[in-house]
């Protein structure tokens, strides 16, 4: 996946040369207004896949656009189903002024604010209609869309942790976070493994860690991850690479023993961590991890992926820093952030 930063003084002129230099399948990550000097600068971050991801694309000598032809038949699943939603986010435009007259007017303030949120019409209309607000609290209703399972008391019979995001979502700071967390609760023996194929910098990072912090520190490749499995570890954490190819890799070899944690950030568009959790696979998904909260200005996916994938939360994180910036899934907690951006 290769991501693409663009700055210049006119939107309008910048969506042209996106279209131009990275194609129609170009993702808007992220767009920002500077002002600068009385005048308005205009700054946008693009995603789109990478011919890595095509193989057969690269051995064909064909370009993006035209590599279109050998994807896979899910790829145009996938596209189908983003128009799809599309589709369904206008049919629940029109039809949520008739469900909010449904709704009692202490919620209505709430509702509001989740919109605003960006937590989509569809949960909103399915919240206003459930049969249980009238007799429950909101906060109840929302209790019962959000699934948690906490780390790490949830995962203490798996030895390998794998870990996995979109890059830029905190996958490596969210490892030794949660790496401290389980040392705190059991002084366990952890070894602290790199792919071979890695990030330099992470690699580094994680390396200095785990010096600091006392522990192991391997390079591993998926030809040696089964005698990992019998080393003389309670457990195992590997930050796995971003690149398609390799952590299938990897991937391709999860065990019961093992489990699989990917970090997502509301800072980025739903549409680019959906298509990266469709890339990785949900049925392989141990849990999720949100990140970078505190840089977010809306909250509404941690609702929304909750909802559409039925994945369980287990650690949230909303600081670069790695103590006091993190907590475990817990549905009280989770609620409070989205609407006070506090914990306690």
């Amino acid at each position: 996946m290769q991501i693409r930063t663009f700055e210049g003084k006119s939107l309008s002129s910048l969506m042209a040369q996106i279209k131009k230099e990275m194609g129609p399948e170009a993702v808007i990550l992220n767009t920002e207004t500077i002002g600068q000097n009385g005048s308005t600068k205009y700054k946008v971050s693009v995603a789109i896949e990478s011919s890595e991801d095509y193989p057969s694309s690269k051995k064909n000598g064909l370009s993006i656009p035209e590599a279109k032809l050998t994807v896979p038949q899910e790829e145009w699943f996938k596209t189908i189903m983003l128009e799809w939603e599309n589709f369904k986010e206008s049919i629940f435009t029109l039809l949520e002024p008739q469900s909010k007259l449904k709704l009692p007017a202490k919620y209505a303030q709430a509702i509001r604010y989740l919109e605003k949120q960006g937590v989509k019409k569809e949960i909103l209309i399915n919240i206003i209609s459930s049969t249980n607000i009238k007799d429950n609290s909101l906060l109840g209703v929302l209790k019962e869309k959000i699934k948690v399972k906490p780390w790490p008391k949830n995962f203490l019979n798996k030895k390998i942790h794998f870990f996995l995001g979109p890059p830029g979502c905190g996958q490596t700071s969210n490892l030794l976070k949660m790496l401290l967390k389980l040392k705190q609760l059991n002084p366990c023996n952890i070894l602290l493994a790199y792919p071979l194929n890695g990030n330099l910098e992470g690699k580094l990072i994680l390396e200095h860690y785990a010096n600091l912090i006392d522990i192991d520190f391997k390079k591993i490749s998926p030809e040696n991850l089964d005698t990992l499995q019998n080393a003389p570890y309670d457990y195992i954490f590997i930050d796995l690479p971003h690149q398609l190819q390799e952590f299938k890799k990897f991937l391709s070899l999860k065990k019961n023993s093992s489990c699989l944690h990917v970090s997502l950030s509301p800072v980025y568009e739903e549409n680019y961590l959906r298509l990266f959790l469709n890339k990785v696979g949900i049925n392989k998904i141990s849990s999720l991890i949100w990140t970078r909260l505190d840089e977010a200005t809306k909250l509404g996916s941690i609702i929304n992926f909750c909802v559409d994938y039925n994945l369980p939360i287990s650690f949230l994180s909303y600081g670069s820093q790695l103590k006091n910036s993190s907590f475990m899934g817990n549905k009280d907690k989770i609620l409070r952030y989205i609407f006070k951006r506090e914990i306690n």
